[in-house]
């Protein structure tokens, strides 16, 4: 291969897609680190979701054998089993399909997305898969 050639494939490279791809590759892994935060009570900044719960929701909780020391966002199951991680032009987002989704954006805000912590361990695979696509796709160039 000439210098050329080397060049054009490089040059031709969209790293953010192949990152939001390499993302997209562990999307498994991004919701479970996005729903366990949630499950410890933090929001993706990794500030705690504010408390108290109200004295009935702690009864109905404490009744289900759930957490009421902090809040979860986890009730039936259905917002944190509807999480989706998706490619969108200006990179990936993180949200869930569950009904309840817009209600509950509006009260506790920053809820999707990934903490400082979770984006260090989930780093090292997600790096892998940003080098075999970076690999595959200079390799495919023509």
């Amino acid at each position: 291969m000439t210098f050329r050639e080397a060049y054009k494939r490089w040059s031709t490279i969209d790293v953010d897609n192949l990152f939001a791809d390499a993302v997209i590759d562990d999307a498994a892994q991004v919701v479970d680190a996005n729903t366990a935060q949630l499950w410890e009570g933090k929001d993706a900044r990794g500030q705690m979701l504010p408390l108290p719960y109200a004295n009935k929701t702690i009864e109905y909780k404490r009744g289900k054998g759930q957490p009421t020391d902090r809040i979860t966002l986890k009730d039936t199951g259905a917002f944190y089993s509807g999480f989706f991680v998706q490619k969108q032009k200006d990179g990936v987002i993180i949200s869930s399909k569950d009904e309840k989704t817009p209600k509950l954006v509006r009260e506790w805000g920053d809820i999707f997305g990934l903490t400082d912590k979770s984006k260090a361990y989930l780093k090292p695979q997600i790096i892998h898969n940003f080098i075999k696509r970076l690999r595959t796709h200079v390799m495919l160039q023509k």
